[in-house]
């Protein structure tokens, strides 16, 4: 399999057309949302943790995607829309046997719409 040429994927798939980097490859509207948690309950081996971030514009459909500001010590987070304007953030600990506790961070969300 050869190299993708992104200059030639059409603007109909939703990329845009154009030199490599010199224009975004999605198109539509970007929502960002914040939540900042204060002290996050631990999160025990084999476990997960939900949260809701409220996301002013987010529709079932829309991409997503997360971070947090600090060392995510081997917990997978993906992020979710789940209802309009809502996305669920799910902190997944797949130790066997080690509880994670972050304490204190801030968890960023980024919804790209698919429209």
């Amino acid at each position: 399999m050869g190299d993708t040429n992104f200059d030639s994927i059409s603007a109909e798939t939703g990329y845009a057309t154009g030199a490599s980097g010199s224009e975004s490859l999605l198109t539509g509207t970007v929502y960002n949302a914040t939540l900042a948690v204060a002290n996050l309950t631990s999160i025990a081996a084999q476990t997960k943790l939900a949260t809701d971030v409220t996301v002013t514009g987010a529709a079932l459909g829309d991409f997503c995607l997360v971070t947090i500001d600090v060392d995510c010590l081997d917990l997978v987070i993906t992020a979710t829309v789940t209802a309009a304007n809502t996305v669920t953030v799910v902190m997944a600990n797949l130790e066997a046997s080690t509880a994670v506790d972050l304490a204190a961070i801030n968890i960023y969300v980024r919804v790209l719409s698919r429209a």
